[in-house]
């Protein structure tokens, strides 16, 4: 089964029916009041998976009622996402792209959560989320792959994740540890105007042995010639991806290309 957040959230804020509280219900509603929202979900967490009425049901009020405690929409909607991950803890792809899911790093915090506690998902899909804006976000996101024995596509294009070059030494660090996930896209990062970016995933490549398919295109590679050579040495040694993307990064442009 397949879950799309954006689309799942949009119809839980139409869902203004009112049901009775559940003391689970309850609690909860005591917890966003006090501001202790973030906590109460990761201390209840199967609890809150057993109330699917209420996560269908009582989006619109949660909503309302975060946003009367003096918190921002976007504080409204990171709740929201929260719950709504909880109720779909089943799915097997997880698609969170477009969510500006980077702007708050508790998001990632709690995504770090989910994907400990939930053996369900192979794929999960974070494209255009704004998570480069802060190194913290795949630093937790990092720490979950290290452990996760689930998950085969990772898609996290499109986050400016060559903003930090901590961000791809995290992830680095994950890869050489991971052994499930065969399918990255890191697709339009802007890993290339540093070299550092392509090093670090470089030298995971040198030991990860379960990549099959890979995507690096329009990473602007051609900034450095470095990172050809970084690259090109890791798949001498690599012997497991099948399917490498370095397209449209203007190598034409670069003085000595590296071939394999």
């Amino acid at each position: 089964m397949n879950f799309n957040l954006k689309n799942e959230i949009f119809s839980f804020f139409q869902a203004i029916q009112v049901v009775h509280y559940s003391s689970i219900c309850k609690s909860f509603k005591i917890a966003v009041e006090n501001k202790k929202w973030y906590k109460f979900i990761k201390d209840n967490f199967d609890k809150l998976i057993s109330e699917t009425s209420f996560i269908y049901t009582k989006m619109h009020e949660i909503k309302k009622l975060i946003m009367e405690q003096g918190e921002s929409e976007t504080s409204a909607f990171d709740i929201c996402l929260y719950l709504t991950l909880v109720k779909n803890n089943n799915d097997t792809s997880i698609n969170i792209n477009d969510s500006n899911f980077g702007k708050n790093v508790e998001n990632s915090k709690f995504l770090k959560f989910f994907i400990l506690n939930k053996n369900s998902i192979e794929q999960l899909l974070i494209e255009n989320n704004g998570l480069g804006e802060n190194d913290k976000n795949m630093l937790y996101i990092s720490e979950a792959f290290k452990i996760n024995k689930t998950i085969k596509k990772l898609d996290i294009s499109k986050n400016n994740l060559g903003k930090y070059k901590k961000i791809m030494l995290d992830l680095g660090h994950a890869l050489k540890i991971n052994k499930t996930i065969q399918q990255l896209e890191l697709e339009n990062n802007n890993l290339g105007v540093d070299d550092k970016n392509i090093l670090y995933l470089s030298e995971a490549l040198k030991i990860n042995k379960t990549i099959q398919i890979i995507n690096v295109g329009i990473n602007n590679l051609y900034v450095n010639q470095n990172n050809i050579l970084y690259l090109t040495e890791a798949l001498k040694i690599n012997n497991t991806i099948k399917k490498f993307d370095i397209s449209n990064n203007f190598l034409v442009r670069m003085r000595r290309i590296c071939f394999i």
